[in-house]
């Protein structure tokens, strides 16, 4: 499936082990099982037009906002980096999150943060216009630590920001042979 994916330093897997040793150390690494999938959001660019007292009006272009596209948590975003690719459908996750659902969310989101976000006082009307929305994707790795193996916790690393947290794969709506 050909897929618009998020660039990140960590999408290849030599930087990717070298920031694991960095976050855990070498020696927990030993042994592990590393996997990669791609995770599903959608990217909405919005327009909002903000109208205050006095008739003062401001409008805000380009005001960006990833839905996550499994569980529907909503947040601003910049403008990402994509690359179009094809991806191996055997790595992607499910797109849960229907589009009317997501732009639905992201509306509310900014109705409900946008004013405190810009500091705008006194406002009296927001309109919030969609100008594109996207499905893109995001790697992950995930990796299986040799200690962690009973009790079925893995390492999810972003390959965008280099985070990193445990996790239980099922929670993030996959089975734990789905990573390969």
């Amino acid at each position: 499936m050909r897929a618009n994916v998020v660039k990140g330093f960590y999408r290849d897997l030599k930087p990717a082990t070298e920031l694991l040793k960095k976050k855990i150390g070498e020696e927990e690494l030993v042994g592990a099982t590393v996997g990669f999938l791609y995770y599903p959001y959608w990217l909405i660019n919005f327009e909002v037009k903000a109208s205050m007292a006095l008739g003062v009006s401001k409008t805000y272009e380009g005001v960006y906002l990833m839905v996550d596209g499994i569980t529907g948590f909503v947040g601003y975003t910049s403008i990402p980096d994509l690359v179009t690719e094809e991806l191996d459908e055997e790595r992607v996750l499910s797109l849960k999150v229907l589009e009317d659902v997501g732009l639905c969310e992201a509306k509310e989101y900014v109705k409900k943060t946008f004013q405190r976000l810009k500091r705008l006082t006194m406002l009296k009307d927001m309109e919030i216009n969609v100008i594109d929305k996207m499905v893109i994707y995001k790697q992950f790795w995930l990796v299986q630590l040799p200690r962690k193996k009973e009790r079925k916790v893995w390492l999810l690393l972003d390959s965008v920001s280099g985070s990193a947290h445990f996790v239980v794969p099922s929670e993030i709506g996959m089975e734990v042979n789905s990573a390969r």
